[in-house]
């Protein structure tokens, strides 16, 4: 797979931004509380954190990739 440098800074940058919107955890905590998913809130943290490392490389990795070009 050949992916272009902004291909990889846009995908990483959106994926960043939902990845951190999704971590706050407690307005996501009540809204789960009222559906009846509160039990699965202290798990997000198990597929969030890992998101937004990935997002970071992806950001940085493309960034590298466009200033060698």
């Amino acid at each position: 797979m050949n992916f272009s440098s902004d291909k990889l800074v846009k995908t990483g940058i959106i994926g960043a931004v939902i990845a951190v919107i999704c971590c706050l955890l407690p307005p996501l905590a009540i809204l789960f509380g009222f559906v009846g998913f509160s039990a699965i809130a202290g798990y997000l943290d198990f597929v969030l954190v890992p998101a937004i490392i990935i997002a970071v490389v992806m950001i940085g990795y493309g960034l590298l990739k466009k200033s060698k070009l």
